[in-house]
Formats: C-alpha cells, structure tokens, sequence
C-alpha cells in the first residue's frame, strides 16, 4: 500500500512511544483494544478487535511502493542518549532474503521459529523468510522466548528445523537443557 510500519512494543515507556511516534512522523497507529490507549497520538488510529473484519479495505490493494521505498523504521535501544530510527528499504529485506535462501536454504519441509519480539530487526527474516521457500512459520506466545521450557516444547512439538538466538540466550537455552538433562 506504499506505507512503512515502525514496530513499538506497547510495553516500552510512554515517554519512548511518543518520540517514536513523533520522530518517524507516523500517521496512523494500529493497536489492540487493551494496549496503548493511553498514548496521546495526532494520526489515525485503528484499533483491531478479535474477530473483527475490515470490511471497508479494498481485498487487493495496488502495489505501491518500489525497491527503493522504505519497508519499517525500526529504532535502537538509545543506549546513547535518544532512541534512533534506522530506516531499512524493501530492496534491503528482499536481499537479506535472498542472501539467507543461498546461504541456508529452506525447504517446504522446514519450520521457522518467529521467536523475535517484532521491535528487534531479527523478527523480520522469522516473518518473512519462510514465504521465500514455501516453508512454514510457528509463532511463540509472547514471552515465550524468555523461558526454556516453553522454548524445547515448542520446538518439539512443531518440529522447529529454524530458530535464531543470540549468544547469551542460547547459552541460557543450552544450560536449561543441561540442567533438565534432556
């Protein structure tokens, strides 16, 4: 449709949200009914209920946006002061795609695991990159990624073949399964 989104977690500051907000000059905010009503916010709101249909959006929308147009704006934690918006262009996603199908190939047989909370730039490969092989993606509930148990029955459960971690959370990953000797 020609639009960026910016990920904000609805549990990051007030403070934050409103500069992110205000800093990428975002126009309209998607939201569920129980997160961020407190935000104040100049644009559009949309406020997705459960079950609800969107009955007035056109099914197909023209595509709008080119290689070069941005695809999100994703902001850093502003260890150094203000948060900062990196902005990141559909040729850049589709790349990172393509570089990744080479590198690792999936296959339809193959399970990405979208562990990433969608503020952290990971999260976009987990969303998007199982479309590129027609594998399939499984969703943690969130807060899941956090705890090991939920981690290993996932995994199991859904066959995960595909899941990213950083260092520190899969050496705590490697240790829980030390620890339950599994």
């Amino acid at each position: 449709a020609g639009g960026a989104y910016v990920p904000i977690d609805p549990d990051y500051p007030e403070e934050r949200i409103r500069y992110m907000l205000a800093d990428s000059g975002a126009r309209w905010l998607v939201r569920q009914p129980e997160r961020g009503g407190h935000i104040s916010f100049s644009g559009d709101a949309v406020i997705l209920n459960e079950g609800a249909e969107l009955q007035q959006m056109e099914p197909n929308l023209p595509a709008a946006a080119g290689p070069d147009d941005l695809a999100y704006v994703i902001y850093t934690s502003g260890s150094t002061g203000k948060p900062k918006g990196v902005m990141v262009e559909h040729h850049s996603v589709v790349n990172r795609l393509y570089w990744m199908q080479k590198q690792y190939p999936l296959h339809q047989d193959d399970v990405i695991l979208q562990k990433t909370p969608f503020s952290f730039d990971v999260s976009v490969w987990e969303l998007l990159w199982w479309g590129e092989a027609g594998a399939k993606v499984c969703f943690l509930p969130p807060g899941g990624e956090k705890d090991p148990e939920v981690l290993l029955q996932t995994i199991k459960r859904y066959g995960i073949t595909t899941l990213h971690f950083v260092p520190s959370m899969l050496s705590a990953f490697l240790d829980a399964l030390e620890d339950g000797d599994r």
